[in-house]
């Protein structure tokens, strides 16, 4: 729901999941910080997580961003969010449905919220390549330039 999420999703996240993370040079991980201005934040997190608990969180995270907003508004999206996770592939149908209902992944995304908070993180998007915090949606040769020195600094530590 974040726009500045989006923005960075839709500017870099391809460039940077084909350069770095399918070459095998680094490792991406998705750490959620629903913000509690965005009405759909937490549902929509707890969603992905869903996907995620049938191998589909990538594919799914991708279809939140484009279909924002189909989802990005008050009151119960379940039946959007249902229809998202058979779109990108998440086989068992009922077992979705009974995770997004039984809101059992929000432990999870409250655990993901409170290790960004202990670390300091005050909005989204922010992010971490190495130990070198960036906040923002910021272009994407200011995330090249971050990972091309922690692949080398990396790579000096061998």
């Amino acid at each position: 729901e974040c726009p500045f999420c989006k923005r960075w999703h839709d500017a870099s996240f391809a460039a940077l999941k084909r350069e770095y993370v399918d070459a095998g040079k680094v490792r991406m991980a998705y750490v959620h910080f629903p913000l509690d201005q965005h009405v759909q934040a937490m549902p929509s997190a707890e969603a992905s997580m869903c996907a995620s608990a049938q191998r589909r969180f990538w594919e799914y995270q991708g279809a939140l961003f484009e279909d924002v907003e189909a989802w990005a508004k008050a009151g119960d999206q379940s039946a959007t969010y249902e229809a998202i996770a058979k779109r990108v592939g998440v086989a068992a149908a009922a077992r979705f449905r009974s995770c997004l209902r039984s809101h059992v992944m929000r432990a999870v995304i409250d655990a993901d919220k409170d290790r960004m908070v202990r670390v300091g993180v005050q909005s989204t998007p922010s992010f971490f390549v190495g130990q070198k915090g960036i906040a923002g949606a910021l272009p994407l040769p200011v995330f090249r330039a971050a990972l091309d020195s922690a692949v080398a600094a990396a790579g000096a530590a061998r």
